[in-house]
């Protein structure tokens, strides 16, 4: 367990220590390695900085893996990404920024897309305009 006060969610470095009789209690092997693997995973997630507002970042896992979209709103544990027409609320280890490479692409994509969008809508509004 962590200290709830002292960070929002989980955190290794705010774990609660046990004692028993004043002294530090000695915990299982199995305990021991848990909380190893615990603050070893810890340390790897911590160096990944979250997305900042207006970042173009790519989805990499859900149904909107691989699409790029520009962040609108970054929580403790979600970021919103606006891809294409919509807001898309997602956990902070689903997004990644695009590298300078990826962000050339990302662009064309979504000028592509923006571009559909807008034909769509002529084509919509032409339609009701016959009518």
């Amino acid at each position: 367990m962590s200290c709830g006060r002292c960070s929002r969610r989980f955190d290794t470095a705010h774990l609660f220590t046990w004692s028993y009789r004043g002294g530090p209690a000695s915990l299982p092997p199995s305990y021991a390695a848990e909380l190893a693997e615990l603050r070893r995973t810890t340390v790897a997630a911590a160096a990944a900085r979250p997305p900042g507002l207006g970042e173009l970042v790519e989805v990499s896992v859900g149904p909107w893996a691989g699409m790029t979209g520009v962040v609108e709103l970054v929580g403790s544990v979600r970021c919103q990404v606006r891809v294409d027409d919509e807001l898309v609320s997602l956990p902070l280890e689903a997004v990644r920024p695009v590298t300078s490479a990826g962000a050339a692409a990302a662009s064309a994509a979504t000028s592509r897309s923006a571009a559909r969008a807008v034909s769509a809508g002529r084509a919509t509004s032409g339609a009701g305009d016959a009518a």
